[in-house]
């Protein structure tokens, strides 16, 4: 008779979301949604009203201000919800361009810098409010006119 033995594991979860072009974390507190994201050079144009105006403009976008583009950004763009369909409030609370996080290919997890591999992203920080935990958010992507989503995101949510 062959002895009992017991095998554990842990759960390895797989993540691909760090092979899209623009990458996002999603931090869901007790007051606020926190929103960290890499936005990849062929997704500028979905998130054209969030950059700051030198890229805005060098992008061939006449000039408009920063506050009513980023008013516009968190009503249409990028858009956090509850079930009652209202868009959560928004704020940016920081902008820079950053060389993008290498991660690893099976859990996303951060990998160590290599010189190799430099590719420059815009890297955004957002806010948004909340009074209570809402039992549903509903994420909305950038959207052309017909409805389709015009950005390759990543999406990864922590809560």
């Amino acid at each position: 008779m062959l002895p009992v033995s017991c095998a554990l594991a842990d759960a390895l979860v797989v993540t691909r979301a760090m092979l899209a072009s623009t990458i996002i974390e999603v931090f869901i507190e007790q007051d606020s949604i926190r929103v960290e994201f890499e936005i990849g050079a062929e997704d500028l144009a979905g998130f054209k009203n969030i950059m700051p105006d030198e890229i805005y403009e060098r992008m061939g976008y006449e000039p408009e201000a920063f506050a009513d583009r980023s008013r516009r950004f968190f009503n249409e763009d990028l858009v956090i919800r509850t079930e009652d369909g209202e868009p959560l409030p928004g704020a940016v609370a920081g902008i820079k361009i950053r060389k993008r996080i290498q991660r690893d290919q099976v859990t996303g997890e951060p990998l160590p810098a290599r010189d190799s591999e430099e590719e420059l992203v815009v890297y955004v920080e957002l806010t948004y409010w909340i009074k209570d935990r809402p039992p549903v958010l509903i994420f909305s992507p950038p959207r052309s006119e017909s409805g389709h989503a015009i950005v390759n995101i990543g999406f990864q949510v922590y809560h």
